[in-house]
């Protein structure tokens, strides 16, 4: 069982302001599910999330910057204060997902079945056409647009990715409808029920 207290916390020890960006000194209290890359992660702040960049991360130290992605406001800098300690969370994970399972979100529990499907080309930019598929929901078309009987066949889960289908054992599923994310079953039991971060963490997952 993982806790918002399990997650790697970054204590804000200086703040500055670049080409109007917020940079953020601090310190880790410890690096596991860490990596320093060049992409997004996200310093979570319930209900806000800040997405930005690790920086300089010293291993031994704990020492890193975290710069962030977007222009700052009043209110990141009103959250992003001196000795403020926010957890971190991986780029490969949505906030939105993590804020979800911890609240005692209304997951609505569906069976799942094939609905009509718009298809729609597009250019891929490498010269050739390719072909998007959504979902359905009624009204009228774009002339580029034509409609797939029974085209929208599964759905996946967010977490594990697992396929929701019409297929045995695999068609139960649950759904917050206020961020469209979507769980197997499995995944419902192990996490969103009692409220576990373990999916967070790859050793525990």
């Amino acid at each position: 069982m993982k806790t918002l207290a399990d997650l790697p916390l970054f204590t804000i020890l200086g703040r500055e302001i670049k080409d109007k960006r917020v940079v953020l000194r601090g310190k880790f209290n410890h690096l596991e599910t860490v990596r320093q890359d060049e992409s997004w992660s996200w310093l979570y702040e319930p209900p806000d999330s800040f997405a930005g960049y690790l920086r300089g991360l010293e291993r031994s130290s704990l020492n890193a910057f975290y710069e962030l992605a977007h222009e700052h406001t009043p209110s990141t800098l009103e959250a992003l204060h001196v000795g403020n300690a926010l957890p971190w969370i991986d780029r490969y994970w949505n906030s939105c997902l993590v804020q979800k399972i911890l609240e005692d979100t209304r997951w609505e529990r569906f069976e799942f079945a094939a609905s009509d499907a718009i298809a729609q080309p597009f250019d891929g930019g490498d010269g050739k056409t390719y072909t998007q598929t959504t979902r359905y929901q009624g009204g009228p078309l774009l002339p580029n647009q034509r409609i797939v009987p029974r085209g929208w066949d599964h759905e996946h889960c967010t977490l594990c990715q697992a396929t929701i289908s019409e297929e045995p054992g695999s068609r139960i599923g649950h759904r917050e409808n206020e961020m469209n994310q979507i769980l197997c079953q499995s995944c419902f039991e192990k996490y969103a029920r009692p409220h576990d971060l373990s999916f967070l963490f790859p050793s525990e997952s």
